[in-house]
């Protein structure tokens, strides 16, 4: 069977040196070229690709961010990345990434055909095996994450309880991510014997039969995956596992909810990654509202939520509250996007007896079923157009990491400073120019000011108007007498008119002055 290979480069010598190494190769189609994100995202959406090899050079040096794109939104085609030198540092940048392994330039006929062709069994026996065991061949289910302000929120009681809801319309997982202090078993009376740690060792090739080994079964047909009975071996899920784990049920369940627990480590930021609806619970008080907006300022830095902002289940709500939630957004940055009542005996005794599932808490229900109702959106969104923004950021990307991270970080900086100093020096020299504009404005009130007790004291002493504008004018400094005004005296003023030299549409400045008339003076004038 012919392998379908998609090469995403836009470098033009390594496009021909890989396209003329693939056409050598038995067994290889001929390989499809894209030049961008966007373009690899329309041609993995046709669903026709086994392995994607992605320039670590694309747009920039952003072929890492790629490929991890690649992985997360189609995790059973298999990615290989193409690099300059095949050092242990490009290794490790892959595999973080997601990739399978990495290919080093300039191509060698022999390590392209076996890393190639092991890239290709692998992706079509796990799709092989996943089509074989899940229901819903080629779709990819959505993933919900839960994660706590803070410790005593309530997280793992509304993840369990979100996902009852939707069981009732959807085939559900739970995930109990809080590996080092979850107790979703405890809820439902389970005693953990293997756990979601179990899973790490075989995260790299998962199959229906390894998670249906540490899947546990609840009432409202709610399948759930359990944190180890023993929190110290929580250590031992890694952030490649989680993301792998996590992908593997997209294709196993058409809903994935997991609870991250409310502690900030890698595995809950692979966790919130992952998930296309990211919901933070808190509390109405102040101290978990202010950890609300530490946890979001903390995944913008990070560079881990995706499009969509986050949104807030706000728990324990009551009337006597000095907090009530139209006040929550403002100190936590985040809308509410349900608020949950205090229960108090009711929900008390179905903790104690590990019967919440079967409890009846409609106060909690239909606010959670209007929050299942709102993940009723398949998460394959459609793909870009061929024609749409080529610089569109991928749904979710992280920061890379170490030299290459720091590398890349100051290559922005530079770029961003190199694009953003003509407009910063344009906007300096036009706050400049207006600066000076206004001082000459204020300079020109002088000047008037001066002209008119001038042509004040001339009107009183009897001169004539000619004479009386050469004296103003001698006042006036050059640039400034162009446009010179000086109206006829009457009883009581007289009043100079002066125009700021300006390219700029400027009004004209008047200023007033007292006539203290000379005797006879006034006479002269046919006044009084």
């Amino acid at each position: 069977m012919t392998s379908n290979v998609l090469v995403v480069s836009d470098d033009s010598w390594t496009v021909e040196q890989v396209r003329a190494t693939l056409a050598e190769l038995d067994g290889v189609g001929d390989a499809v070229v894209v030049g961008s994100a966007t373009q690899l995202r329309a041609e993995l959406a046709l669903g026709e690709t086994d392995v994607v090899l992605v320039d670590e050079r694309l747009d920039g040096g952003t072929g890492f961010d790629v490929a991890r794109e690649s992985g997360l939104n189609h995790p059973l085609v298999a990615t290989l990345v193409l690099v300059q030198r095949a050092t242990p540092e490009a290794l490790a940048a892959a595999m973080d990434a997601g990739a399978r392994s990495i290919l080093a330039l300039p191509p060698s006929l022999e390590q392209f055909g076996a890393r190639i062709e092991s890239a290709v069994t692998w992706s079509r026996s796990v799709r092989r095996q996943i089509d074989d065991s899940a229901g819903h061949r080629g779709t990819t289910g959505e993933v919900v994450a839960l994660v706590g302000a803070k410790g005593g929120v309530g997280t793992s009681l509304l993840t369990l309880l979100l996902a009852k809801e939707l069981a009732a319309d959807h085939t559900t997982c739970l995930v109990d991510l809080d590996a080092r202090g979850g107790d979703l078993a405890g809820y439902g009376n389970i005693a953990v014997r293997r756990s979601v740690v179990d899973l790490v060792e075989v995260a790299d090739e998962l199959t229906g039969r390894a998670l249906g080994e540490v899947t546990y079964a609840l009432p409202h047909r709610i399948s759930l995956i359990p944190a180890p009975a023993d929190g110290e071996h929580g250590e031992e899920l890694s952030e490649s596992a989680t993301r792998q784990i996590i992908q593997a049920l997209r294709y196993q369940y058409e809903r994935v909810v997991i609870d991250c627990g409310s502690r900030l480590d890698d595995v809950m930021v692979m966790g919130l990654d992952s998930a296309d609806d990211v919901l933070v619970v808190a509390t109405p008080d102040v101290p978990a509202l202010r950890a609300a907006r530490r946890l979001s300022e903390a995944l913008d830095r990070l560079e881990v939520r995706g499009q969509a902002p986050l949104r807030m289940l706000l728990n324990m709500t009551d009337r006597s509250n000095e907090i009530q939630p139209a006040m929550a957004p403002k100190l936590s940055g985040i809308p509410v996007a349900q608020s949950l009542p205090r229960l108090g005996a009711p929900l008390a005794a179905a903790m104690n007896t590990a019967t919440v599932l079967e409890a009846k808490l409609p106060e909690l229900a239909k606010p959670l079923q209007a929050v299942a109702a709102a993940t009723a959106v398949p998460a394959a969104a459609a793909p870009a157009a061929p024609g749409a923004e080529e610089q569109a950021p991928s749904r979710r990307r992280r920061r890379p990491t170490g030299r290459r991270g720091r590398r890349l970080d100051e290559d922005r900086e530079a770029g961003q400073i190199v694009a953003e100093t003509p407009v910063v020096l344009t906007l300096a020299t036009l706050v400049l120019l207006v600066c000076l504009q206004l001082i000459f404005w204020g300079v020109t009130h002088i000047f008037a000011h001066n002209a008119a007790q001038e042509a004040a004291r001339g009107f009183a002493v009897g001169l004539p108007g000619d004479k009386v504008r050469a004296e103003v004018l001698d006042r006036v400094p050059g640039p400034w007498r162009a446009d010179v005004t000086i109206s006829a005296p009457t009883v009581d003023d007289v009043t100079v008119t002066l125009r700021t030299p300006s390219p700029l549409s400027l009004p004209e400045t008047s200023a007033t002055a007292q006539i203290l008339w000379e005797p006879g003076a006034q006479d002269g004038w046919g006044q009084g």
